[in-house]
Parts: structure tokens; sequence; C-alpha cells
């Protein structure tokens, strides 16, 4: 093995249990949140209505939950070395669709839920907001490209694959 492979092999491995010590501290948090009443951590908008408001939550925590454990996944492959291999492609492009999903959920679906479901009170016309949040549109582009560098590596490996059956 190279020395630049032991390298990015020593990276992954450190990456990935940083990766996991932040999804733990996440994962506390997140069960933390759901218990108002008993603890003072709010990480969440509660934009829209409560019940609403919390799933749209619930599922931008579960798609990042989700990315986050197949990016340990693919830190793990890459601390073999293997660094252009099946596993660690389609580990990749698995992250970045999660974590367009999660971003989709928070920058589109959350905000069009709170148009749809606007504040009413009585004796007040219903107010409508689509909130904007620009970091999120923002993190919505990146994941996309992101997950577009993801399929055209897994791709590129494929083709590679496939170049070296025929020689």
């Amino acid at each position: 093995m190279s020395r630049s492979e032991v390298s990015i092999a020593r990276a992954a491995k450190w990456t990935r249990w940083l990766v996991i010590a932040i999804l733990a501290v996440s994962i506390a948090f997140q069960f933390a949140s759901l218990f108002p009443d008993q603890t003072h951590i709010r990480f969440h908008r509660v934009g829209l209505g409560e019940p609403i408001g919390r799933w749209v939550n619930l599922a931008h925590s579960g798609f990042m939950i989700l990315a986050l454990i197949q990016l340990i996944l693919l830190l793990k492959e890459l601390e073999g070395s293997a660094f252009f291999s099946l596993g660690v492609t389609r580990r990749l492009k698995a992250f970045a669709l999660l974590s367009l999903l999660a971003m989709a959920v928070g920058a589109v679906v959350g905000p069009t839920l709170n148009l749809w479901f606007g504040v009413c009170v009585t004796d007040n016309p219903c107010v409508r907001r689509f909130p904007i949040d620009m970091r999120a549109l923002w993190s919505l582009l990146i994941s996309l490209v992101f997950y577009l560098v993801a399929r055209l590596l897994d791709e590129a490996r494929r083709i590679d694959e496939d170049n070296r059956q025929i020689i």
C-alpha cells in the first residue's frame, strides 16, 4: 500500500469516528427534543402546526440519520483502501441521495405544507406563508450537485470495470 493510500485510510478512520460521534449526539438531541416539557432543548423551528411540523422535522432527521449511516459504512470501506469499489461508489450515491431527500424535505416540503396549512386565528384572516430559507435552498443545490457527482463516479467505476473485462 502506498503512502497516500495509508494516509487516506487513516483519514477515513478518524472521519468515521467523528461522524459516529456526531450521529450519536444528534440522535440524543433529537430524542430529547421529542419531550419539550422535560428539557429546554429545541432544535427545530415549529413554523407549521405542531403535528405537521413534527412530521416534517422527523422526516428530515430520519433522512439525515440514514445518510450518516451510509457515510459511516462508506468510510469503513475506505479504511480498507477500496477507493473506487462497487461498495464505495454505491454508498456514496446512497449518502448523496439521502442527503438530497433530507434537504428537499427541509427546503421545499416544509415551506409548501406551511403555505397550504396557514395559521388561522378566530376573528382574523388566515395567514399563509412560504418561508424561504436561503441556507436550505443552497444546501439543496449542493446536495443535488453532490448526487450528480456520486452518479458520475459510479458510472466511471462501471465503465472502468467493463474496460478491464474487455482486455
